[in-house]
């Protein structure tokens, strides 16, 4: 009878560790990365869309700027083309400033 009972309480501690298991198993299967249609949130894609929309309007209304199109629109500010500079023209603009040894020591 003991045996009996060491038998029981074994298979109801593999049932219990089994359905642990199971439910493990189950948290761990994700599936594929894409969701089916039905399930995907359209909801926030457009919610995100409606939100990069309103900050293209809102700059564009800002800098009088179409951002989509890259051209001017009229308002505050005027718009003129520039030609791209090649990095020597910046060192030309930019100024280097020279510290003498001296200063450098006092400021330690």
């Amino acid at each position: 009878m003991a045996e009996d009972a060491q038998t029981k309480n074994r298979d109801e501690g593999n049932d219990d560790r089994r359905q642990k298991l199971d439910r493990v198993r189950r948290r761990l299967d994700f599936g594929t990365d894409s969701l089916p249609a039905e399930e995907y949130n359209f909801e926030n894609e457009e919610a995100a869309q409606k939100f990069f929309r309103k900050q293209v309007e809102d700059a564009s209304a800002k800098w009088n700027f179409d951002f989509a199109n890259e051209m001017p629109l009229e308002g505050d500010w005027e718009w003129e083309k520039v030609e791209s500079r090649n990095q020597l023209d910046y060192k030309e603009l930019t100024t280097e400033r020279k510290i003498k040894k001296d200063e450098e020591n006092r400021n330690v």
